[in-house]
């Protein structure tokens, strides 16, 4: 993209998540990222470093104004019994200045903590909760054309 409007930079304010197909409405801010994992590769006669890619690790956070017991609901009863809570996550970002809409879909999301109790007087309760996945799709990209 050559250049581009200040307007056409997208905010956050326009972004939804659905947890295994329902609109989590009260999601404030949502992160996903994909880390390379890398080996390192001995060669002679080089005095830098070399890679090899070997794989990926998803990890990510989302953070919600605490309106109900969403994620207690879906993970208690299987933590108590000793198995994991997997779900499938869509996030959008779809502001209308924007050129262009960006989803991504991710798959076996397990989050790594179910927060029982956290609050204090005077104070609007959030919750953030840190999770990983295993693979992920690209549904719509926001190309800037």
């Amino acid at each position: 993209m050559k250049n581009f409007e200040a307007q056409q930079v997208m905010t956050g304010s326009h972004g939804q998540v659905w947890i295994d197909g329902d609109l989590v409405a009260e999601v404030t801010a949502f992160k996903a990222v994909i880390k390379l994992k890398k080996e390192e590769v001995k060669k002679a006669k080089t005095m830098s470093t070399q890679y090899k890619y070997v794989g990926y690790e998803g990890s990510g956070n989302i953070t919600m104004n605490k309106v109900s017991s969403l994620l207690l609901k879906k993970c208690a009863e299987n933590i108590k019994k000793g198995k994991a809570t997997k779900c499938h996550v869509v996030a959008q970002l779809d502001d209308p200045d924007a050129i262009g809409v960006e989803t991504i879909s991710i798959y076996d999301v397990t989050f790594d903590s179910t927060t029982l109790a956290n609050w204090k007087v005077g104070s609007i309760v959030e919750e953030s909760v840190d999770f990983t996945f295993t693979d992920f799709d690209i549904i719509d990209m926001a190309t800037g054309e």
